[in-house]
């Protein structure tokens, strides 16, 4: 009587040592399906990522506001993602007034267009001397954007704007990346980055 339950008792026991590890290798299994997962899902957020970048072409910018505004200076180029879309201002100016053209990305559309008076005491080369861009050389956004992710690789590009600080002209790219902003500057011309801020 003793060898049945003996017999039996290691049945058991081998049938539990033989389940367990097939249940191991399963979760061997899902765990290596999650992490290629996980790895289609960035690649997958990545090239996102890079198809709402916007795709604006400087030069096409820079003649449109040239025709609009002929005897005035570019002053600063902003591009905006909005809900759909991203937006672009480009604003400048002359001797006595300052401009705004402001179109869409995705169609060069002029959506608003804006003229103002300058200040008396900005007027008359004032104000122009100090605040127009050196548009010779620039380094194309397509360049500009993928250094910056470099800088930030998780992070979504919101906003980006051209402006010059010391007659250098830089981007100043604004990144979201979680809960935090990363603002990456970085010379227009040279393409090298000037700095990388974090606020949280």
């Amino acid at each position: 009587m003793k060898t049945p339950t003996k017999f039996l008792t290691g049945l058991i026991t081998g049938l539990s040592v033989l389940l367990l590890a097939g249940c191991q290798g399963n979760t061997n299994e899902d765990k290596v399906k999650n992490e290629d997962n996980t790895k289609t899902t960035a690649k997958e957020d990545k090239e996102k990522q890079v198809a709402t970048l916007p795709q604006t072409n400087l030069e096409d910018v820079i003649n449109l506001y040239e025709k609009n505004y002929p005897d005035s200076d570019i002053s600063s180029i902003q591009i905006e993602k909005t809900r759909n879309d991203w937006e672009v201002e480009v604003e400048g100016l002359d001797d006595s007034k300052e401009y705004s053209l402001k179109l869409l990305d995705s169609s060069d559309k002029i959506i608003n267009q804006k003229e103002e008076k300058l200040d008396q005491n900005e007027a008359n080369g004032v104000k122009r001397d100090t605040d127009k861009l050196n548009l010779s050389e620039l380094a194309s956004l397509k360049e500009v954007t993928k250094h910056a992710q470099s800088e930030v690789p998780d992070g979504q590009l919101d906003e980006m704007e051209l402006s010059q600080d010391l007659g250098i002209n830089h981007w100043s790219l604004k990144i979201l990346d979680g809960r935090k902003e990363v603002e990456v500057k970085i010379d227009a011309q040279t393409n090298k980055v000037i700095s990388v801020e974090q606020d949280d």
